[in-house]
């Protein structure tokens, strides 16, 4: 028997209880995150807003403040980091024949200030670490939610299951969500303060050719996928100009 239809319990099971395996989206470990984002879409968009676009961006927002804690941690810390920057500098020259003392005057350093470097260093990679298991489901469940097909969001974006089309130059199309969500990692990336150090000068050229990448990437992503990821990297350039306006302690 063939069943030809969007994949709805309600509809599907109807049909056959052995179709239950084919509802089944996204990988094993993930599923759990697919269906609570496809449920949370499907509330949000029932009793909030009956826009897809906002419902993303509200989960979003949602998903920013569960994580907000262990960012703004790692935030602070590599702002801490950056203050002693000067003083681990003159530590490297002075002890640059003698790796031994060099390390142990940067612990008695690190000790002195209460700055935790590896919490610091992974401060840069922490954010993009945190999302990608929910951007991994979120795009399960945007592939495999029959309700956001052809589901718009505003003006040029009508189906936040595909990728959109603003224009098309000689035949190459023009898409400003994954263009300005490759800004927006740059610029995050910009604001992330800076200490000098010849590891961090190493992760900060990584991170920016992952921004090139990740633009590349989205580039044929659904634009409500993309979505999510320019306000959660919008949300977190706020959280970081907020952290570097404040005194490091």
């Amino acid at each position: 028997r063939l069943y030809f239809g969007p994949k709805l319990e309600s509809h599907a099971l109807q049909v056959d209880a052995r179709l239950e395996p084919a509802l089944r989206v996204g990988w094993a470990w993930v599923r759990p995150l697919v269906l609570l984002f496809a449920g949370a879409l499907d509330w949000i968009y029932a009793n909030l807003v009956a826009n897809y676009g906002v419902a993303i961006i509200l989960l979003t927002v949602l998903l920013r403040v569960a994580t907000f804690p262990l960012t703004q941690r790692s935030m602070k810390s590599m702002k801490r980091l950056s203050t002693v920057a000067p003083q681990m500098r003159e530590i490297q020259e002075k002890y640059r024949e003698d790796s031994a003392r060099m390390q142990e005057e940067m612990m008695s350093l690190y000790r002195r200030t209460g700055v935790n470097p590896f919490s610091a260093m992974a401060g840069g990679c922490l954010p993009m670490l945190l999302q990608m298991p929910f951007m991994v489901a979120l795009y399960f469940a945007l592939q495999g939610s029959i309700e956001l097909r052809h589901a718009g969001f505003m003006l040029w974006i009508d189906d936040l299951s595909a990728p959109e089309h603003f224009a098309s130059i000689m035949g190459v199309p023009i898409r400003p969500l994954p263009l300005l969500m490759g800004a927006s990692m740059v610029l995050q990336q910009w604001l992330t303060p800076s200490t000098g150090d010849e590891q961090q000068a190493q992760q900060r050229k990584m991170m920016m050719l992952m921004s090139g990448v990740f633009t590349v990437m989205f580039y044929q992503f659904p634009s409500g996928l993309v979505l999510y990821w320019l306000v959660s990297n919008l949300l977190g350039i706020g959280q970081q100009v907020v952290v570097n306006r404040e005194p490091a302690k």
